[in-house]
């Protein structure tokens, strides 16, 4: 799919109810977004760079497979998972995220994908409100819910107790970071 016609399936997309306003720009950004994404797996599986960080605004954590959320047009750390798995043939691939608000978006496109393991730290109370059911019913989702307030010492016990294990279990190729 070339450059044009991708941009035409994003714009089909964001015509859908419930899509994020957005202004002129917006999908040019989106789409050099997820290009970054995308430069940045390559450096580093490439061995040109150790890691990488991708200055982009929003992460996309909300962006769903199939339509745009919150803010997000792209989810940004999918399309860099997505294209590790697929170019380089990665086979575990990490995806953590830490935000206030649940990374519904990357919950949906992985969950179930026994390539990815997603942990995800959130506000139980804040949109999108995560669903409990979808991480007991899929192993590779991590939900750790925080309650509003809670500190550096709460979120450190979470990983420690929670997504330690996890990684050292999950043993992945590939750590992606989205906040």
């Amino acid at each position: 799919m070339d450059d044009a016609a991708i941009a035409g399936a994003l714009e089909a997309a964001l015509e859908q109810p419930g899509s994020p306003a957005r202004r002129d720009g917006d999908v040019d950004a989106a789409l050099e977004d997820a290009g970054a994404a995308v430069e940045a797996t390559d450096a580093v599986i490439a061995g040109e760079l150790e890691n990488a960080f991708c200055a982009v605004r929003p992460p996309g954590h909300h962006a769903e497979s199939d339509r745009a959320g919150g803010f997000c047009l792209i989810n940004n750390v999918a399309v860099g998972a997505m294209h590790a798995i697929a170019q380089y043939r990665v086979q575990r691939v990490a995806v953590i995220d830490f935000d206030v608000h649940h990374a519904n978006g990357t919950e949906e496109i992985f969950k179930g994908d026994p390539r990815v393991l997603l942990l995800n730290s959130c506000e139980p109370d804040l949109y999108p409100f995560p669903k409990p059911e979808i991480a007991a019913e899929h192993d590779n989702i991590v939900n750790t819910l925080l309650e509003s307030g809670s500190g550096s010492l709460e979120m450190r016990r979470a990983v420690r107790e929670q997504w330690l294990p996890r990684l050292a279990q999950f043993k992945p190729e590939l750590v992606l970071l989205s906040a």
